[in-house]
């Protein structure tokens, strides 16, 4: 997103947390750090914090509404475990199941298709760790997004002038 695109979010939240204290310094932390989002992205999740949060959000709330936005609502391994026990069902150990949700693909790889076909279906031992193994996967997928939804872009140079220039005033006046 542009400069000014992250200023006019900036404002929307100044606007609609007008209790909080917005700073000079504040506005610009917030713009800096919210650059590397995609506009649209980022102003759907400030819609859905502005609606849903009662205090201003963190630049952190911010960022994972956007990850939460582009991935979608994250889904438990349970879920998950039951497109697996489908796919078990309707392909068999003989062949190679196709899976909507990357995060089960990567899972069943990682677990062994055969293993879990010819395996106990009912067995608690691969499901605990089928689930597992798939909240990890989906956990991390989320964090690495909210660190860096880009991560093949180069970070704004707006965050590294942020960084200088809060260490200009982090001398007592931040």
């Amino acid at each position: 997103m542009t400069k000014s695109e992250a200023a006019k979010l900036v404002a929307m939240l100044s606007t609609a947390y007008a209790d909080a204290k917005w700073t000079e310094a504040t506005c610009a932390t917030y713009e800096a750090m919210l650059l590397d989002l995609d506009a649209e992205l980022a102003t759907k999740a400030i819609r859905r914090l502005i609606q849903t949060a009662k205090f201003r959000p963190a630049i952190s709330e911010i960022r994972e509404a956007a990850a939460s936005v582009e991935l979608g609502d994250k889904r438990s391994g349970m879920e998950a475990w039951g497109d697996v026990l489908q796919a078990i069902r309707a392909v068999g150990g003989y062949s190679s199941p196709r899976f909507d949700d990357p995060l089960v693909a990567t899972a069943v790889e990682r677990m062994g298709w055969k293993n879990l076909c010819w395996g106990d279906a009912s067995d608690a031992s691969d499901r605990a760790r089928f689930v597992e193994l798939y909240d990890a996967l989906a956990a991390r997928r989320q964090r690495n997004f909210v660190i860096d939804p880009n991560s093949n872009k180069q970070l704004p140079e707006a965050q590294a002038d942020l960084v200088k220039k809060i260490a200009g005033i982090g001398k007592g006046a931040v």
